[in-house]
């Protein structure tokens, strides 16, 4: 299963043009994270289960050996859909942590470096669940922190599926 089938099918995001765009080409503090081929899995799956946006998954799909015209397609149908850019980050960010939580190791020195690593990457995020090492900060790097930070991750990731999905529930119709 690929990224945006695992957004779609285990989170339950809708998937945009404009995601699938981010996704494909990176924005913004999103580095790229699907292929091509990745875009064309998950569009020829959408097609067989018989989708409202098929006209424009095919003209993608049939565009396949073309890579600069697949290109140009999907970012054609983004900048036409009206999905929100900022929400469509925020999926991608929310997706990022899910996968960076699900492979955290038990050793709290390496787990505290690498959501550390993360929250700093991640853009700007006004209700960050991550607390940074200061020079004031004396026991950061115990189990402790590192438990009570995964929980926190955990809980901030839970909310804002939640709110990502009720944002997208208001408005009109996405693709996907």
């Amino acid at each position: 299963m690929n990224k945006l089938q695992e957004m779609y099918y285990n989170i339950g995001f809708k998937i945009t043009w404009k995601l699938i765009c981010i996704g494909l080409f990176g924005k913004s503090y999103i580095s790229p994270q699907v292929s091509r081929n990745d875009v064309f899995v998950f569009l020829d799956h959408l097609l067989t289960i018989g989708h409202t946006q098929s006209e424009n998954i095919i003209q993608v799909i049939c565009e396949q050996d073309n890579p600069d015209r697949i290109d140009s397609l999907i970012q054609l149908l983004s900048n036409q859909e009206h999905s929100d850019e900022q929400t469509q980050l925020r999926k991608w960010r929310a997706f990022l942590l899910s996968k960076t939580l699900s492979t955290l190791p038990s050793d709290s020195f390496q787990g505290l470096l690498i959501l550390t690593e993360f929250w700093i990457d991640a853009g700007p995020v006004k209700d960050c669940p991550h607390i940074f090492p200061s020079k004031n900060t004396k026991k950061y790097f115990t189990q402790s922190t590192y438990d009570d930070l995964k929980n926190k991750n955990k809980a901030w990731l839970k909310n804002e599926i939640a709110n990502i999905n009720l944002f997208e529930t208001n408005l009109p119709s996405t693709p996907f």
